[in-house]
């Protein structure tokens, strides 16, 4: 079996394969994101990925350069080269010149938190509820958006408290660093994204989501005039 079909979706195995290198002690996690975690999840209903995306965290506390160098010489064992300067994610290609990212502990300016850690290591997968807070960070791509759809669809008992749980933590470390009003616009950007689900699939945003995060957008907004 080659490393793409002839619809260029990467094999499954050669996500695992990679996987498997990275996580080669029980010390490092390495989690499938984006198209990849769909792949592996619903590898016979999900859309694919050109390219293959990780996040990996360490259980110990290591700082983030170790972990880098780890990631990369454990890479290299498997014949993936890097491709580009960039340390997060860190680019690679294998010997079939497959694209590999691998973020390091964070996703531009949010990160993997304790309480996705312990649910990702229960789990050894991220919960659908991270996928979707992820996937809402990034809300202005129309992909972005048909993923949440896809997820919601399929899990009807998705957990929307412990998604604002997560999100409500992060946000406030995100105002801390970036200010009330790149916040406020944050809030404003994942909003608009539910409502649009909502228009399209009344069913899968609920209106009390929508309260909920019309409240952080008051909450941080409220700062702006203080």
């Amino acid at each position: 079996m080659t490393s793409k079909d002839i619809f260029g979706i990467i094999d499954l195995s050669t996500i695992r394969k990679i996987q498997e290198a990275v996580q080669k002690d029980s010390d490092i996690m390495c989690l499938p994101i984006g198209g990849t975690y769909l792949q592996v999840k619903y590898p016979s209903e999900a859309r694919g990925s050109e390219d293959i995306d990780f996040i990996v965290f360490h259980k110990k506390d290591i700082n983030e350069s170790e972990l880098e160098r780890m990631v990369i010489e454990r890479l290299q064992s498997i014949n993936c080269r890097r491709y580009t300067e960039s340390n997060n994610p860190l680019g690679f290609k294998t010997h079939m010149g497959i694209k590999v990212h691998v973020y390091n502990q964070n996703i531009d300016e949010f990160e993997i938190s304790a309480a996705m850690k312990e649910r990702a290591s229960t789990n050894h997968s991220l919960a659908i509820e991270d996928f979707v807070f992820l996937k809402l960070l990034l809300s202005d791509r129309e992909k972005d958006i048909g993923d949440i759809i896809f997820i919601l669809q399929n899990n009807q008992n998705f957990d929307w408290n412990q998604l604002f749980t997560e999100l409500k933590s992060q946000l406030e470390k995100f105002e801390r660093k970036n200010g009330p009003s790149t916040t406020t616009r944050k809030v404003t950007d994942i909003g608009a994204t539910l409502e649009q689900i909502k228009d399209e699939y009344p069913d899968l945003v609920s209106h009390e989501t929508l309260k909920l995060i019309t409240e952080l957008y008051f909450f941080y907004d409220s700062f702006l005039g203080s």
